[in-house]
């Protein structure tokens, strides 16, 4: 009985644990764009297609959006990287994109980046990011 009674709250201690195994991750995204451009998002190096990666398309010149990345859900043991970009291919002409953006964690800002991207001249750049920012949490 002594046994039975132990087993029972030893299970009721490991099973009542509510820890979280999964970070959700994901971005809110501000950006200011005088330029056609297809903003690419990918977390863990993973494409803007797939497992919580986004892509947006800025159209028009003088455009102005809030845009919110998909939900990417990492294991608590797993380091995060990410990265916003553009294509030389995909500018419209020449052009930067203004953006601010914030990471979450599991609902709780993590991190905000404020970043510029685009060029100002044929291969000259609007800051030393060029078309592509790469960070990590």
């Amino acid at each position: 009985m002594k046994n039975l009674i132990l087993l029972s709250l030893a299970c009721l201690v490991l099973f009542s644990c509510e820890e979280n195994l999964i970070n959700d991750i994901y971005a809110e995204i501000d950006v200011v764009s005088d330029v056609e451009a297809t903003l690419r998002y990918e977390p863990n190096g993973y494409t803007a297609e797939t497992l919580g990666g986004s892509v947006f398309y800025l159209t028009g010149e003088n455009t102005s959006a809030s845009l919110v990345t998909n939900n990417y859900e990492a294991l608590i043991t797993e380091g995060f990287d990410y990265r916003l970009y553009v294509y030389d291919w995909e500018l419209g002409g020449v052009g930067c994109l203004d953006i601010v953006m914030r990471i979450y964690k599991n609902n709780e800002l993590k991190k905000t980046e404020n970043i510029r991207l685009g060029f100002v001249a044929p291969k000259d750049y609007c800051s030393t990011y060029g078309n592509e920012f790469n960070g990590q949490l």
